[in-house]
């Protein structure tokens, strides 16, 4: 992983600027570890309504993310693919073309979301990824 930008990630992981959240890149209450990348990464977030199939009914407080100048409201709205699998929208976790150009293998991008969503503090994954990335 390029060192400038994980410094850059795990400076805004430490910074309190982010409330943390589960299960999602970013929802209304907070981000995943992953979501701040994006983050720092300046990629687009809409607000969407989604589905969850576990209550049978709409959400409204999920975003989701695409690549700077993608259209995100047109991508969201037309599920659309832009520049092929590189500018998917990313809700849940990051695409392998996204991981690959961070330097982010699928493994580490399972255990930093399995740390997250077990509730470990963004400073101990700041740390875990200054210390394995």
């Amino acid at each position: 992983m390029d060192q400038w930008l994980k410094k850059q990630w795990t400076t805004a992981l430490r910074s309190g600027a982010f409330p943390q959240g589960r299960n999602v890149l970013r929802s209304t209450e907070g981000y995943c570890c992953l979501g701040v990348l994006c983050e720092v990464l300046g990629y687009e977030s809409v607000l969407e309504e989604v589905f969850n199939v576990q209550t049978d009914e709409y959400v409204e407080n999920v975003y989701t993310y695409c690549p700077a100048g993608t259209d995100a409201l047109r991508a969201a709205d037309e599920e659309e693919l832009f520049e092929g699998e590189s500018a998917l929208i990313m809700m849940r976790e990051l695409t392998p073309s996204v991981l690959a150009s961070v330097g982010i293998s699928d493994e580490d991008q399972c255990h930093l979301m399995a740390m997250n969503d077990s509730h470990l503090s963004f400073s101990h994954i700041a740390r875990w990824i200054d210390n394995n990335l």
